[in-house]
C-alpha cells in the first residue's frame, strides 16, 4: 500500500511538470515528463517538449481524462510517428521519439471512451467514441451497438481513424448474422483488423429450426441442412460434397433368359450408386431358386441344388445368384460393379441352360 501512495504521489508530482523544465526525480538519471494530451504541439502536449533538451532514456507520463499513458524516449529510434505507439517531438527531433511503454484507463474510460452506437444501414459500421482516440493500437477493445443485422464482410470505423475490417476465429471473413440488430458488438484491435469476441451465431446463417443440421461447404464457411422426411436417413450426397436426405432403400425387379451365353447386365433405376445389394432368384416353376448377397467385393449365396440332389441345398462364396437346372446344367451371376443408379451382373453359363430367371433385389445405399 505505501509502494501505491508513493506510485500515485509521484506521477502526481510529474503532472505539476506539464510543459515546465523537466523534473529529475532522486536516484533516476534520465528526465521525467509530464504532459496533458499526446499531441498538437502546444502547451501541454507530449509532442512540444523541445527534442534538444531530450535524452535517451528519458520517461513522459501523459494523463488524460480518461487515460494514462507511459512513454519511454529513444535517441536513435527514427520510426516514424504513429500516436500513441510512437510520438516524435515536433522541434529538433532528429531520431528521437517518445515510445508507448504501456496505457492505463479508469473504469470511467472503459465506460464512456469505449462505447457508443452504430447509426449506419449497412455492413459499413460507423462510430464515434469520446473522448476521442488518438489512433488505432493494438489490443484496442471497444463495444458498440449496431444498428442493422450484417449480410456479409463488414468493417468498423472509429471517429474517422479509417475503416477496418471486422473478422472471426483470428481472420474469417464475417458471415451472414453473425451481428444482429441492437447487440452489443465487442471487438479488438489486432494491428490490421478487429477481431470479433462475440459472434450472434458460430455458423453465420440463417435462423435454425429444431433438427436442422449444420455443416460446412468451405474452410470456415457453414450452411444448414433443413430436417428431413419422417423415417429418412442422412447420407452424403453423390458428388460428395454435402449432406442429404434420403430413404436409402431400393426394391426391385429384373429377369434374365439363362439360355443367354456369358455377359453382363446393367441394372438401373435404383435411384442411388448402392453400396450392397440381397437377391432371390428363381426359374418358373422349377426348384432353381438361390438367396444371395454382395458389396461389390464378396459375393455369397445359397441355392437349391434338388435338381442333382432331392432337397438339397448347399452354398457358395463366390456367387451372389446360382441357378441350378441340373449336373453340370446352371447359370451364375455375380455383382462386378455398382453405378450411380444401380449396379452389374456378370454372368456365366455352364451347360444347355435355359428359362427366364426372374430376379428380386434390396439394394441399399
Amino acid at each position: 500500500m505505501k509502494r501505491f501512495i508513493a506510485s500515485i504521489l509521484f506521477f502526481i508530482a510529474l503532472l505539476s511538470f506539464a510543459a515546465a523544465p523537466p523534473f529529475i526525480p532522486p536516484g533516476y538519471a534520465a528526465n521525467g515528463y509530464g504532459a496533458t494530451a499526446l499531441t498538437g504541439g502546444t502547451a501541454g502536449c507530449l509532442d512540444a517538449i523541445n527534442g534538444a533538451t531530450l535524452v535517451d532514456g528519458d520517461k513522459a507520463f501523459v494523463v488524460t481524462t480518461t487515460q494514462m499513458y507511459v512513454y519511454n524516449m529513444d535517441a536513435s529510434s527514427a520510426t516514424a510517428e504513429s500516436s500513441p505507439t510512437v510520438i516524435s517531438p515536433d522541434s529538433n527531433a532528429g531520431d528521437k521519439r517518445w515510445e508507448l511503454a504501456y496505457i492505463v484507463t479508469n473504469s470511467r474510460g472503459i465506460d464512456e471512451g469505449r462505447y457508443a452506437a452504430d447509426a449506419q444501414a449497412s455492413d459499413t459500421y460507423v462510430i464515434t467514441l469520446s473522448p476521442v482516440p488518438a489512433a488505432y493500437y493494438t489490443g484496442m477493445s471497444i463495444y458498440f451497438e449496431p444498428n442493422t443485422a450484417n449480410t456479409g464482410a463488414a468493417t468498423l470505423n472509429v471517429n474517422a481513424l479509417g475503416a477496418k475490417s471486422i473478422v472471426k476465429n483470428t481472420a474469417d471473413a464475417l458471415q451472414t448474422g453473425d451481428i444482429e440488430a441492437g447487440q452489443i458488438v465487442g471487438v479488438v484491435y489486432d494491428g490490421a483488423n478487429f477481431q470479433m469476441m462475440n459472434p450472434a451465431s458460430i455458423f453465420g446463417a440463417a435462423a435454425f429450426t429444431a433438427g436442422d443440421t449444420v455443416y460446412a461447404t468451405a474452410a470456415s464457411t457453414f450452411a444448414k441442412l433443413a430436417i428431413g422426411a419422417a423415417n429418412t436417413k442422412n447420407f452424403v450426397n453423390a458428388a460428395g460434397t454435402a449432406p442429404e436426405w434420403a430413404n436409402g432403400i431400393k426394391v426391385g425387379t429384373f429377369s434374365r433368359n439363362t439360355a443367354t451365353e456369358t455377359g453382363t447386365q446393367a441394372v438401373t433405376g435404383v435411384g442411388f450408386k448402392p453400396s450392397h445389394v440381397i437377391f432371390f432368384a428363381v426359374v418358373g416353376n422349377t426348384p432353381q431358386v438361390s438367396v444371395g448377397v454382395s458389396d461389390g467385393s464378396y459375393s455369397y449365396c445359397i441355392q437349391n441344388v434338388h435338381a442333382e440332389v432331392a432337397d438339397a441345398w448347399s452354398y457358395n462364396a463366390t456367387y451372389c445368384i446360382f441357378l441350378d437346372e441340373g449336373a453340370n446344367i446352371y447359370y451364375q451371376g455375380i455383382l462386378t460393379a455398382f453405378g450411380a443408379d444401380g449396379f452389374t451382373i456378370t454372368w456365366t453359363k455352364t451347360g444347355a441352360k435355359s428359362g427366364t430367371a426372374e430376379i428380386h433385389y434390396i439394394a441399399f445405399r
